[in-house]
């Protein structure tokens, strides 16, 4: 069964933007909610994650993306979250975790 919440706000993403407008917002008395896609990770597990990959020089080996919450991966393929158009695609990167890509 789903749990209902109710808040004053809702904040879309856990990253460095969407806590500190969530603290914010509760400073000032406010009720929040964070709404996050993304798992939550332990350090020790993206660590333990990125001492086993083959691919240490890729900064995303530990974040591999969540069925329910994709992000664009670039190595060892290509999983085409992320179309491009324009004559200058730039590759973008980011993790959909609990934290954002600054956090992390």
């Amino acid at each position: 069964m789903a749990q209902t919440l109710s808040a004053d706000f809702v904040v879309v993403g856990s990253g460095i933007i969407g806590a500190l407008v969530a603290r914010k917002l509760a400073l000032a008395g406010a009720s929040v909610l964070i709404l996050e896609a993304g798992p939550h990770v332990t350090r020790g597990e993206l660590v333990a994650r990125f001492r086993n990959s083959p691919r240490r020089s890729d900064w995303m080996s530990p974040y591999p993306p969540a069925p329910w919450a994709p992000h664009p991966v670039y190595q060892p393929e290509d999983n085409g979250h992320l179309v491009h158009a324009g004559p200058y695609p730039y590759k973008a990167e980011y993790i959909r975790q609990v934290g954002g890509t600054s956090w992390h």
